[in-house]
């Protein structure tokens, strides 16, 4: 009788935890699972959804645009200029670097969870 109070438990509290931008975190293991799951659609278009005083993290016009950004990231990690003219997040504080390790400077635990599933995943790529 443990186990299922212990399941419907955690289904509530992974339902109704605070959440940054009112996804649950239901939603965000969807996401995360979709971004996956399609990994051959990511374009380098991709990269462009965050861009420094134009992202709204409100705005739903671009569906999974945050876990597509990551995606990206590792898809494109070895043709992303990393002169400085390219910034993680689009923020300025956050240049990518020849020494820059990209992983490092993620917010979310959701963002560190897709790029080491791409690592684990896709590493024939």
């Amino acid at each position: 009788m443990v186990e299922p109070i212990f399941l419907i438990n955690s289904l509530i509290a992974t339902q109704f935890y605070p959440k940054q931008g009112g996804v649950t975190v239901l939603k965000k293991i969807g996401l995360t699972y979709n971004v996956i799951n399609n990994y051959e659609s990511i374009t380098e278009e991709d990269l462009e959804l965050y861009i420094e005083n134009e992202y709204d993290p409100f705005d739903i016009s671009v569906p999974e645009d945050r876990e597509r950004y990551i995606a990206a990231l590792y898809k494109f990690r070895n043709e992303i200029n990393r002169d400085g003219s390219n910034f993680i997040y689009g923020e300025r504080n956050k240049p990518i670097l020849e020494n820059t390790d990209i992983k490092k400077h993620f917010e979310t635990g959701q963002d560190k969870l897709i790029w080491s599933l791409l690592e684990t995943l896709k590493n024939d790529i």
